[in-house]
């Protein structure tokens, strides 16, 4: 199961579409940088899949200058509802609700047995430490 989400999905696509799901939900612009930060991929890359998810009709961007504000379509928030869902079957959604936890983080979690942020909490130091970096365990487990 802990290859599932690499079997029926790209992680870019999906990532950004959960990233602009959260942003919508949260009532917070969201930017094509950013999109591309959280989803730890270049810019450019960021770029070709939100042109390719605006083809699909699941998107729509406005630029204002060099900054590019990204949006889900009503199409595109239907499709975020059902990754979530599919993602929370998984396992992995409640850990990405963590803050600094995004998907690629959330996998290997997810892979090292730690499923939701109660697990997170319960889960050794020494564990985490290679997973999340030695700052952000620390925030977690209040260090």
């Amino acid at each position: 199961m802990k290859h599932a989400v690499d079997l029926f999905l790209h992680k870019k696509p999906a990532g950004i579409i959960l990233s602009l799901k959260r942003a919508k939900e949260a009532k917070r612009k969201t930017y094509s940088s950013i999109l591309a930060k959280e989803n730890d991929c270049t810019y450019t890359h960021a770029l070709k899949i939100i042109s390719k998810l605006e083809n699909l009709g699941l998107i729509k961007s406005k630029s204002a200058g060099r900054i590019k504000e990204v949006v889900l379509t009503d199409l595109g928030y239907e499709l975020s509802l059902k990754l979530s869902d599919f993602f929370e079957e998984l396992g992995v959604i409640p850990l990405m609700d963590v803050e600094g936890i995004g998907k690629s983080r959330a996998k290997k979690l997810v892979e090292a047995g730690i499923r939701t942020p109660g697990d997170l909490e319960g889960a050794d130091a020494d564990l985490l430490i290679p997973i999340l970096g030695k700052k952000l365990t620390e925030k977690i487990k209040g260090l």
